[in-house]
């Protein structure tokens, strides 16, 4: 006879051998017992946890011929598991059952099958049992076509039919087939139910299995019996100990040595160099462990999981499921809960770069420096933060009790930005606005202006005022500049308000923009800058604007800072003043034809 691998010998046959799965079996064998027979039932879990395994279970239990004399129409139900000695049990159990027909929907995806195979036969009555079974295993890789042709059939079958459905990705399952049948969740397998199986097994092949080697096989199958015991196959097609060798038995080292995961030895040697900080001994296990060939992303899941089990530890809680394979001790009681928790950040991190990038190693490298790094705890933290505030509030108050007879000594440095809102000079609301105050009060404009709403400050320049007693004519040529002052018309007459103590209405006109008065003749003007008197001399042709200084008749002062406003917007002044940097200090007129009104 050929070889049997252990998954298929040793697959449960009653709902008492059932594994990790003792809810649902009590929920059926009760279901049985008040003959509360759905007519579909949905495993869902992951794999290799018994879910087909029980459904044959439950085909057997409906079908199970224990009173032949009976017969099937008068079953009688003692302990609700097969007896697997009738006709029934054993076909169901070698798959051969006319009954009983299962289904693998991954291979019968189109809808022709499932008519073919379900549709067309269900209004046959069984042929021997009470009950005609579909087992449909990994119901999920179905098509919406042929779910949809199963709507109608699996919500009223016939008295004489059961489906029994099976997967693994129940989110895969349309609603419509899920809310029709009774839905039963599988969990996954724990370590130690795994391994007492493994035991068990070992036990019955007269087999000698260590407690740790039966935990790390548990462990690496993930919850899954079936890829523990392919696992424990694997492991004993290399070490056939049961040849007469009493004595010999699996050990620890062999599974390691077959599944190549990394020593024990080693990661506990790596977390104890972490725990002390020593990143150059940290650093050596990582070489040590590429020396022997173990794959560097295994070897992190690892040192992850001992870091959960040494969190979870360090909080009080032992996990029940979780089955001891070594008898090495974690370095626990030498980190804190506030370094396991940044290790286990960090080692996260750590996986998800280690992922996509094309150096491992360097990520693994640097993340255990990191992890290396001495860290303040928060407590020490906290405690230097609360003294540094009371220092601090001591040094105030002596601070304050100090009479303060010394003269502070400012100067002042200029700064490239927008220059202060300039001081508002009071004026009366009764005096009236002559030429002078007027341009005064747009002087006082333009600052406010360029400090507060700079983009308008170009639209300004180019307007014509006209003031009256009760508004402010502005006269601009182009329509953005008359849309720009548009935008700020209130911010305007707010200003004038705060300006001139009184409110004046901003009125907004567009028009040709004329000069006032024709300039003089051949006229030419020069700007003298401060750091160049003697050389810094730029002419302007003679058809530029007038002087506006002498259009509204200011002198003086007020006459000199006009002027050097008009220069320093010049088209020549702005070409000299981006080659040769300084302030313009003074403006002179100056005539080549030896015309004496003109100022020197």
């Amino acid at each position: 006879m050929a070889y049997q691998i252990l998954a298929r010998k040793y697959r449960p046959q009653s709902f008492a051998d059932l594994t990790g799965q003792e809810t649902t079996a009590k929920i059926l064998r009760s279901a049985l017992a008040q003959r509360r027979i759905a007519h579909a039932y949905l495993f869902s879990g992951p794999r290799g946890i018994g879910k087909t395994t029980c459904a044959r279970i439950l085909a057997k239990a409906l079908n199970c011929h224990k009173s032949n004399s009976a017969g099937p129409e008068n079953l009688t139900w003692d302990n609700m598991d097969p007896c697997n000695e009738c006709d029934s049990c054993r076909e169901i159990t070698l798959g051969n059952s006319m009954d009983v027909m299962e289904i693998d929907a991954a291979s019968h995806t189109q809808v022709e099958n499932i008519r073919e195979v379900v549709i067309s036969t269900i209004a046959l009555a069984p042929a021997r049992d009470r009950f005609k079974i579909f087992i449909i295993d990994e119901v999920h890789m179905l098509s919406n076509h042929s779910f949809n042709a199963l709507l109608k059939t699996l919500e009223e079958p016939p008295a004489h039919v059961v489906f029994i459905l099976a997967t693994t990705e129940f989110h895969k399952i349309p609603l419509t087939i899920s809310s029709r049948a009774q839905r039963f969740r599988f969990l996954p397998l724990t370590p130690a139910e795994i391994s007492r199986t493994i035991q068990t097994i070992a036990q019955s092949e007269n087999i000698k299995v260590s407690e740790s080697a039966a935990a790390l096989i548990a462990k690496s199958g993930g919850g899954s019996m079936r890829d523990a015991l392919s696992i424990f196959d694997q492991v004993l097609s290399h070490y056939p100990l049961t040849n007469g060798k009493e004595n010999s038995r699996v050990e620890l080292a062999q599974v390691e040595e077959i599944l190549g995961v990394v020593e024990q030895d080693l990661l506990v040697r790596y977390l104890d160099e972490v725990s002390q900080s020593n990143a150059r001994g940290a650093l050596a296990c990582l070489g040590d462990v590429l020396a022997k060939g173990y794959d560097l992303s295994y070897f992190l899941r690892e040192v992850r999981e001992a870091f959960r089990e040494m969190l979870i530890q360090k909080c009080g809680y032992s996990d029940p499921g979780q089955a001891e394979f070594t008898n090495k001790k974690y370095p626990v009681d030498k980190m804190n809960l506030e370094t396991l928790l940044r290790h286990t950040q960090l080692l996260t991190r750590c996986s998800e770069q280690m992922r996509w990038n094309d150096y491992p190693r360097l990520v693994m490298e640097s993340f255990t420096v990191q992890m290396c790094q001495e860290m303040v705890p928060v407590k020490e933290l906290l405690n230097r933060l609360e003294e540094w505030k009371t220092n601090r509030g001591d040094r105030a108050a002596r601070l304050a009790a100090v009479p303060q007879t010394r003269e502070v000594l400012t100067r002042s440095v200029p700064v490239a930005e927008k220059a202060p809102a300039p001081a508002v000079e009071k004026l009366e609301a009764s005096d009236p606005l002559n030429p002078l105050e007027s341009q005064r009060v747009w002087n006082q404009v333009l600052a406010f202006a360029q400090s507060e709403k700079p983009s308008m400050l170009q639209s300004l320049h180019l307007s014509r005022t006209q003031w009256f007693a009760d508004r402010v004519e502005l006269t601009l040529a182009k329509p953005f500049h008359l849309d720009t002052i548009k935008r700020h018309q209130k911010y305007l007459e707010d200003l004038l308000e705060r300006i001139l103590k009184k409110r004046l209405v901003v009125q907004l006109k567009a028009g040709k923009l004329e000069p006032l008065t024709q300039p003089p003749k051949e006229q030419v003007r020069t700007f003298e800058f401060a750091d160049q008197r003697d050389e810094g001399k730029l002419e302007v042709p003679n058809d530029e604007e007038p002087d506006a200084a002498e259009d509204y008749g200011v002198v003086g002062e007020e006459n000199e800072n006009l002027k050097k406003q008009l220069a320093i917007e010049d088209q020549g002044a702005k070409i000299f003043l981006n080659v040769f940097s300084g302030p313009i200090s003074k403006v002179e007129k100056n005539s080549e034809h030896g015309d004496e009104s003109d100022e020197k």
